[in-house]
């Protein structure tokens, strides 16, 4: 039941704080990343349906939100009694939105809604990072450090300032990107996973990945 309502509803859960990787769910798999771990379910489309759903006034979603956020926040309590839990509080403020949502419906609005400010703003925060797509700095295959800029450029850095050099990058559709390398006149191309943290492909007609730096 628990791993339905994680799928379904908090998909958007993904990596908060350390307390979080201590308390986590088997409903989560846990995945190399930022810190040495992830959550399998950072999912952009996830995130922003998350966020859209919290506009509703249907009343079998509110109610359904309701309840599954109640069994959530319900499973956090117990795996994490009377600690001061950053994503227990989330996920609080999340329920309480959705039991303010619910009451505003059943009394014709004489309930007012004013919880769920910090959810949606952490929703938001991970939608607009991770729509931010490869730009930021990356641990690169051969070892080197890669940065993308928002302007297209790229730089790249080695062990010493000889082992460096810029470039030019695309996005070629989807999440598919292409670099080129100016000094060595060469092609990086790859995919950006799912979870925003991988870059698969060739690099110079080598197959390789590299890791978002963090």
């Amino acid at each position: 039941m628990l791993k339905r309502i994680f799928t379904r509803v908090i998909a958007a859960a993904i990596l908060f704080s350390g307390s979080f990787l201590g308390a986590a769910p088997a409903a989560f798999a846990q995945t190399a990343g930022c810190g040495g771990s992830s959550l399998q379910g950072h999912n952009p489309e996830k995130l922003k349906a998350t966020l859209k759903e919290m506009s509703t006034n249907d009343p079998a979603v509110i109610d359904r939100n309701f309840k599954d956020y109640t069994q959530l926040v319900e499973h956090w309590r117990s795996i994490t009694p009377g600690q001061d839990n950053p994503t227990a509080q989330l996920f609080e403020d999340a329920l309480n939105f959705w039991r303010e949502k619910k009451a505003h419906e059943e009394t014709g609005g004489m309930v007012d809604v004013q919880a769920g400010r910090r959810w949606a703003s952490y929703l938001q925060k991970q939608i607009d990072e991770m729509d931010q797509g490869i730009i930021g700095s990356w641990n690169w295959w051969n070892g080197y450090t890669v940065t993308f800029n928002a302007n297209g450029g790229a730089t790249y850095r080695g062990s010493s300032l000889v082992r460096s050099g810029v470039g030019r990058w695309q996005k070629t559709g989807g999440n598919s990107y292409r670099v080129h390398w100016l000094s060595s006149n060469t092609n990086d191309i790859f995919t950006l996973s799912a979870d925003g943290m991988k870059l698969e492909g060739t690099y110079d007609g080598k197959p390789g990945v590299s890791t978002r730096k963090c």
